[in-house]
């Protein structure tokens, strides 16, 4: 990690691919943690275009969106997770959610606030976006960040058996109350 990102780092975009379960999250992290920036996250999952980007001020119900409140209390200088990028939900009545992207990874670096109708800079942002398949992404936003998609492998079934006995066990057989004679792997 540390010879592929430089602490300052900016207005990049990087895409992790994987199923689920593989450590894509733990990844983000620790790229935060070797960029020096603050690690905040997104879940994306059933997200509409009005939960990520808000509703203007005209309308009843009005309110800010996701990603300007996380732009507001992380700032500028910050890793954003978007996490299942993939799961975002894209309908006739609330938009397509993947839109509010064209701006923000393209070089005018910017966010439009749908609140507040401001644009925000984003110039200065690492973005990661997670996926489980990018096969449902527009290819307009694809585009923009296709050379920076890593793929990010499953465990195997061996690796899998070795976590399960070196962690997950001890720690529920030490939670539970449970003696090493009464669990077998």
């Amino acid at each position: 990690m540390r010879l592929l990102f430089r602490s300052n780092s900016k207005g990049t975009v990087f895409c992790l691919l994987g199923k689920p379960g593989v450590g894509k999250t733990n990844i983000t992290k620790g790229m935060a943690e070797c960029l020096r920036r603050v690690h905040a996250e997104i879940p994306c999952r059933d997200m509409t275009a009005i939960d990520m980007g808000g509703v203007k001020r005209i309308y009843e119900g009005a309110r800010h969106g996701k990603f300007q409140k996380i732009l507001t209390e992380y700032g500028n200088h910050s890793l954003v997770v978007f996490d299942e990028f993939d799961k975002m939900i894209s309908n006739e009545k609330d938009g397509n959610p993947y839109n509010l992207f064209d701006s923000v990874f393209d070089d005018r670096k910017t966010f439009q606030d749908t609140f507040t109708d401001v644009s925000l800079p984003v110039d200065n942002i690492v973005f990661v976006l997670t996926f489980n398949d990018i096969s449902s992404i527009p290819e307009h936003i694809k585009n923009r960040f296709s050379a920076n998609i890593f793929n990010i492998d499953s465990y195997s079934d061996k690796k899998k058996a070795e976590i399960g006995k070196k962690f997950v066990i001890p720690k529920h057989k030490k939670r539970y109350k449970f003696s090493d004679n009464e669990v077998v792997f």
